[in-house]
């Protein structure tokens, strides 16, 4: 990645049934992507089933970095997870 890629957010969503009378978009991960990686991160959601996202252009990685606190990079929306958070957890068979 350069100081030039644009960074998304993306935030997903997943249809939940609730019975036979309603549904419901619950929110699953909120995610900053860089457009390189883009594909690759919605073909992961597809595969876990994804049936929304939200894409927000937040602009060029330097511009990200040094804009974090105010373009809200540390919080993510309530009842999300980070897929990038999920890469660093080890699990216990590892060990």
């Amino acid at each position: 990645m350069t100081d030039d890629s644009i960074i998304w957010r993306c935030i997903s969503y997943k249809s939940i049934s609730g019975g036979m009378n309603w549904w419901r978009q619950e929110v699953m991960f909120d995610d900053m992507v860089a457009t390189e990686r883009l594909s690759a991160y919605c073909a992961t959601l597809g595969e876990r089933g994804i049936d929304k996202i939200t894409v927000k252009r937040l602009g060029t990685l330097s511009y990200v970095m040094e804009n974090g606190a105010k373009l809200g990079f540390d919080k993510i929306r309530s009842g999300a997870d980070r897929i990038s958070k999920e890469n660093k957890i080890h699990k216990l068979e590892e060990y």
